[in-house]
């Protein structure tokens, strides 16, 4: 796979995700352990429509045991995802032309291998 098409796989993906992101509830997500050790708590901040994923954290684990995690990701990601999206399309003019070397061409160059170390193709 050649660098463009390994960008292009990446910025694919990122969409990709983004896509799945709208389906989620909207809203802010927030992650509680106010609740003591024995169970935590996963917030939906929505006002109109408040929403709470209690899991246990001791015994066998609840189905719902990433609710943590996905709360923490909630809107992280996503703009992740964006900017990263964002970056390789802005990027990809300037690698596309490697007999023009300027101080630019250089930067586009260590930002793909950055972006490209951060998503391996066995990721994509």
């Amino acid at each position: 796979m050649t660098t463009t098409e390994h960008l292009e796989n990446i910025k694919a993906k990122c969409r990709a995700n983004l896509a799945l992101a709208e389906k989620r509830t909207p809203g802010r997500w927030v992650f509680s352990q106010d609740y003591g050790d024995e169970r935590m708590q996963v917030v939906h901040t929505d006002e109109d429509e408040p929403w709470f994923l209690v899991e246990e954290t001791h015994g066998a684990p609840h189905p719902k045991c990433n609710a943590a995690y996905i709360a923490a990701c909630a809107g992280d990601a996503e703009r992740a995802w964006l900017s990263t999206a964002d970056e390789i399309e802005g990027l990809l003019p300037l690698l596309g032309r490697p007999e023009i070397e300027t101080p630019l061409s250089r930067y586009a160059h260590r930002r793909a291998a950055m972006i490209l170390a951060a998503w391996p193709e066995d990721s994509l």
